[in-house]
């Protein structure tokens, strides 16, 4: 329904109830819901701390649980990923850099799909973008939508081209940020995305 101050409000009950239960592995899940439902609404001070607390709490469970078919290093890299996202929004750079960069290390490991390790690619080059190294930026821009191209992936590709744009628009080279656009624009035109076709 989309009513995320009551979402919030129930995973805060259940999370009071798994700690009652000293269930770490329910402490870990519901940290992570309820924090993507506190960085939807804007609450990332609130939801960094719950994605570090899972983080945190990974370590020691992992020791006597792995193996398990219920949890794995995907979720730890997850939590990271997201810890990433909400430490990028509240200004702490270095820190989402460093997460992101962890999460993404971790999903190559693991050997995750090459859709998942782009969208990584993507995280770190929003962080850079952030931080105004652009040219960073768009070389793991770049590289995430050579994956993105061979998936033949519309939306992350559009993504990409916009970033690099951007991008290539705060170096002062205005004919490379219009051609990465033109590049966005035509696949948004293509697959009748309206919202890209606005942003291009």
């Amino acid at each position: 329904l989309n009513m995320l101050d009551s979402a919030v409000r129930y995973y805060g009950f259940s999370l009071s109830a798994f700690k009652s239960l000293n269930d770490t592995f329910n402490i870990m899940k519901t940290s992570t819901i309820k924090g993507l439902a506190q960085q939807r609404m804007g609450d990332f001070k609130e939801s960094a701390a719950l994605f570090k607390n899972g983080i945190d709490l990974f370590g020691p469970y992992w020791l006597s649980h792995e193996g398990e078919a219920n949890i794995g290093m995907k979720h730890l890299a997850t939590m990271m990923t997201n810890l990433g996202i909400s430490l990028r929004s509240l200004g702490k750079f270095d820190s989402s850099l460093y997460y992101h960069t962890e999460s993404y290390n971790l999903k190559v490991e693991i050997e995750a799909s090459s859709k998942i390790i782009a969208r990584e690619m993507v995280n770190i080059g929003n962080v850079y973008s952030s931080m105004d190294r652009n040219s960073e930026a768009i070389e793991y821009f770049n590289e995430a939508n050579k994956q993105f191209i061979e998936l033949n992936d519309n939306f992350y590709k559009r993504i990409c081209y916009n970033n690099i744009g951007l991008a290539f628009k705060r170096m002062g080279d205005t004919i490379q940020a219009i051609s990465n656009y033109e590049e966005s624009l035509k696949i948004s035109r293509a697959t009748k995305n309206r919202r890209g076709i606005a942003t291009s």
